[in-house]
């Protein structure tokens, strides 16, 4: 089932739009399902209608032991022990990395589809101890609380429907301080501070901020609106 190598016990699960992931306690990554973005980090993209129906594991450096894994629609995101962040599949929105406004089109651009796990530089010296992803967004979550995005949507304050990627982790959230958790849904964002304060952010269909009748179907708030439960 798991192929040549031998998995451990496994510590977490992800599911993105047609690929499905797993995560065993010896700090390896398994991907199964669509591969046509190099979802599954193998080196190479699949055609639409080739199936992987079994688990692969996916080709991290030696060395590497991976603590926390998340997906956004077509590429994922690997947290390792020393919060180091490693990357691969979709990048149309650079939400891998490298791949949109400043690198689109120049030689040292990451391709459209990243076909295996990369490391994201500044993880070198950012220490990561979260990571998350939605749609076409990726998210890490610092040490000290903060986060930062890169990705669609990123590069925009205020409301509006004009959006520019950003190439890597950009600190787009000041005004976030000492965040606690963050949850991410297919468009909008909600993150939890240490002291319980809540805020969201993202597109406002159906009220899905929360902040009142007057955001809601309102197209894209990036500056995050603070909430109150009543």
């Amino acid at each position: 089932m798991w192929g040549d190598a031998r998995p451990g016990r496994v510590v977490q699960v992800l599911a993105s739009s047609a690929s499905s992931y797993a995560l065993d306690d010896k700090g390896q990554v398994w991907g199964w399902g669509r591969n046509q973005y190099a979802n599954l980090g193998q080196g190479s993209v699949s055609s639409a209608a080739a199936v992987q129906a079994s688990p692969l594991l996916v080709p991290l450096p030696a060395g590497v032991v991976v603590t926390e894994i998340a997906a956004g629609r077509d590429h994922v995101l690997a947290l390792t022990s020393e919060g180091k962040v490693y990357v691969w599949g979709l990048n149309a929105n650079s939400q891998v990395g490298f791949n949109g406004v400043k690198f689109k089109g120049k030689p040292e651009a990451w391709p459209g589809n990243v076909l295996s796990p990369r490391l994201l530089p500044s993880t070198e010296t950012l220490r990561a101890v979260n990571v998350y992803a939605n749609g076409n967004t990726s998210y890490l979550r610092l040490a000290d609380g903060s986060l930062r995005d890169w990705g669609m949507y990123g590069d925009m304050a205020g409301t509006g429907a004009v959006y520019a990627d950003l190439d890597e982790p950009s600190d787009k959230l000041p005004n976030l301080k000492n965040m606690a958790d963050l949850a991410v849904g297919a468009l909008h964002q909600v993150g939890r501070r240490q002291d319980g304060g809540l805020f969201a952010w993202g597109w406002s269909f159906e009220g899905s901020l929360g902040g009142g009748a007057t955001t809601a179907n309102t197209w894209m708030y990036n500056t995050p609106l603070p909430l109150t439960l009543p």
